[in-house]
């Protein structure tokens, strides 16, 4: 339609990783995937690892076998530092905190960085409104608490 009017404009979607499909991704330009390892249950000392795999196995295989070749990156990836409640501090095999987020940190930015993975980090701060709305771990994705200081981990230096 937009080429009809003579409008070059990439287009894209973004949605969570497990639901794109060949429908989908044929009608892009690119596709942004939410891939958290926290909500596939992933202990953090496979989460780094499961992202990466995920990605590429579900995400950018099907998107390579498209005529189209839509280009793909990780829209969100994270992990959360905290929870309102007690059924939600944990995906199972691993808690919400800072220290699995530095665990998270040390193992998936430097090997995306590495390997050409486009990422976007979930997310800059902590936000209120999640938690109030939501609760559980929804508010507690941020590097930075929700008054912009960051929160008790180190960004790796990835040079």
């Amino acid at each position: 339609m937009l080429s009809d009017l003579n409008v070059d404009l990439k287009i894209g979607n973004a949605d969570a990783g497990s639901y794109f499909n060949d429908l989908v991704l044929e009608s892009v330009d690119y596709g942004m995937a939410n891939v958290h390892p926290w909500f596939a249950n992933q202990s953090i000392n496979d989460a780094a690892g499961w992202t990466w795999s995920f990605f590429e196995t579900t995400d950018v295989a099907l998107a390579q076998t498209l005529a189209n070749q839509p280009d793909m990156s990780i829209a969100e990836t994270g992990w959360p530092t905290n929870s309102t409640n007690v059924g939600n501090e944990s995906d199972g095999p691993s808690v919400a905190s800072e220290a699995n987020l530095q665990i998270f940190l040390d193992t998936f930015v430097c090997q995306a960085n590495a390997n050409g993975t486009e990422y976007f980090f979930f997310e800059y701060f902590d936000e209120t409104w999640k938690t109030e709305v939501y609760g559980g771990v929804e508010g507690y994705w941020g590097l930075f608490y929700s008054n912009r200081t960051l929160k008790n981990v180190e960004i790796p230096d990835c040079s």
